[in-house]
């Protein structure tokens, strides 16, 4: 089971998949219903995309206490599209990881 986590300003939207297929999606908008969510769960790997640093630090902690496989994508991983923003790391993961996402969705679907 892999645990997808997006870590925005207002809100920590968890995903859980099973293989390519979702198993569950949950939104929170306070760290700690996020912190009883993720200990209610069984999974091994996660990857997290985050814009809000404190929030992020709390979620990694509790994720290396469980031994839990930790992904975070940054604009220097190996991805499926080139970047060619003149600031790379001044732009958002969260919308590098969104764009990666629809170049996928496209690419499944044929419309590229």
């Amino acid at each position: 089971m892999l645990l997808s986590i997006d870590i925005g300003n207002s809100n920590i939207k968890f995903a859980i998949f099973s293989g390519n297929e979702l198993v569950e999606f949950k939104v929170y908008s306070e760290i700690d219903e996020s912190l009883q969510y993720l200990n209610s769960k069984t999974f091994s790997n996660a990857a997290i995309c985050s814009v809000n640093h404190a929030k992020e630090k709390i979620l990694i902690d509790t994720l290396f206490k469980r031994n839990t496989n930790i992904f975070i994508p940054t604009v220097n991983s190996k991805l499926n599209l080139k970047i060619k923003y003149k600031t790379p790391d001044t732009l958002g993961i969260d919308r590098v990881c969104s764009a990666v996402g629809a170049y996928e969705l496209a690419i499944k679907k044929s419309i590229i």
